[in-house]
C-alpha cells in the first residue's frame, strides 16, 4: 500500500513539473516586420549644355538652309555666344529658309552676319549666284511632281508639245524633252520657305519638319535660278507647250544631259507603225458631205438622201 502511494505521488509530481514547464516556456516569436523603404526622390536631370546652331555639312554661298543642313553643337561653359543662335533663346527653325552669305564648312558655327533671311532687304538677290537670273514658270494642275518640290531642290525642266496637224495615229503627234538640267528652285508661289519645322526630342541636335501651311498640290508658280541664256530658252519653251519639273537626287549632277526628245510612240506601243502591220485600219466615214460652190452650200447625205 505504501508503495502504491509513493508511485502515485511521484507521477503527480512529474505531471505538475511538466505542466509548469509548458506554461513557463516562451511561445514562438512573430516574424520581424519588413522595413518600409522611404521614398527617395529621382535624381535631377543633368543641366542642358550650352549649344548653338552650326552647319551639318559643307555648303556653298547662297545655299537655302533646310532642316538637314543644321545641327546643334555644344559649347563649353562660359563660351562667348555673341552673334550666335543659342538653343533655348531662338527656336530650332530660326534659320530654316535663310540663305548663306558665305561658304561654310561642316560643324562651323553660323553667326547672324553669315545669313540673310526671308523678309530681309535684297534676300532674293542674295540667293542668286553671280550671273544668274530668277525666272518663274507656271505649272498646270496635275503636275508630275505632285507638290513634292521645295525651295532649294534641284530639278530638270521638261517641255511637252502636241502637234495637232499630225494624224491621230502618228508616232510624231506629241513629244517630250528635257530642256534644262540641274536647275535650283528658289521659291514656290512667292514662298521662299520650305515646310516649317518644329523642335525634335528624338536626338541631340535633331530638327524635324512640321505640317505644311497649305496644300502642296496647289503649287503653280515656280521660281528657278537659271543663266541669262537659259532664261530666254525657258520663256520661249513656255510658249511652245506645257512645262513640268522632274525632281533630281542630290547625287545625279554628274549625269550626262539628255539632248534628244522622246516621241509619242516611245510612250504608246499603239502609235508604233511596226506594231500595226497586218491590222486593218478603221476609218470613220462622215454621214454628210458639204460642197461649196461660190455662195451656194450643198450638203449631200451619203446614206442616199437628196442634197439639201
Amino acid at each position: 500500500m505504501r508503495f502504491v502511494l509513493l508511485l502515485g505521488g511521484a507521477l503527480l509530481l512529474g505531471g505538475a513539473a511538466a505542466l509548469l514547464y509548458f506554461v513557463s516556456a516562451p511561445g514562438p516569436q512573430a516574424p520581424a516586420p519588413t522595413p518600409i523603404a522611404a521614398d527617395t526622390p529621382a535624381p535631377a536631370p543633368p543641366p542642358r549644355r550650352l549649344a548653338v546652331l552650326a552647319a551639318a555639312r559643307a555648303m556653298p554661298f547662297g545655299t537655302l538652309l533646310r532642316r538637314e543642313d543644321l545641327q546643334w553643337v555644344d559649347l563649353p561653359d562660359g563660351a562667348d555666344t555673341s552673334g550666335l543662335f543659342v538653343r533655348g533663346v531662338v527656336p530650332d527653325d530660326e534659320l530654316y529658309g535663310a540663305a548663306l552669305r558665305a561658304a561654310v564648312t561642316e560643324g562651323q558655327q553660323i553667326g547672324s552676319t553669315m545669313v540673310v533671311r526671308p523678309g530681309d532687304r535684297a534676300f532674293l538677290a542674295s540667293v542668286l549666284a553671280a550671273g544668274m537670273r530668277a525666272v518663274s514658270i507656271n505649272l498646270a494642275q496635275g503636275s508630275a511632281v505632285g507638290g513634292l518640290v521645295q525651295p532649294g531642290d534641284i530639278v530638270d525642266v521638261l517641255l511637252l508639245q502636241s502637234f495637232g496637224q499630225e494624224p491621230p495615229l502618228s508616232p510624231r503627234r506629241a513629244a517630250s524633252e528635257t530642256i534644262l538640267n540641274n536647275i535650283r528652285v528658289i521659291a514656290i508661289d512667292q514662298r521662299l520657305l520650305p515646310t516649317p519645322i518644329r523642335p525634335s526630342e528624338d536626338a541631340p541636335g535633331a530638327v524635324r519638319g512640321g505640317a505644311p501651311p497649305s496644300d502642296p498640290r496647289a503649287q503653280r508658280n515656280i521660281t528657278v535660278e537659271v543663266s541669262a541664256e537659259d532664261s530666254e530658252r525657258l520663256l520661249l519653251a513656255n510658249e511652245l507647250g506645257r512645262l513640268d519639273l522632274a525632281l533630281r537626287s542630290a547625287d545625279t549632277k554628274s549625269e550626262p544631259d539628255r539632248q534628244r526628245p522622246t516621241w509619242a510612240d516611245a510612250a504608246s506601243a499603239a502609235l508604233n507603225p511596226n506594231n500595226r502591220q497586218g491590222q486593218r485600219a478603221v476609218v470613220e466615214v462622215p454621214s454628210t458631205l458639204t460642197v461649196y460652190r461660190g455662195n451656194r452650200v450643198d450638203r449631200i447625205d451619203l446614206n442616199g438622201g437628196a442634197p439639201k
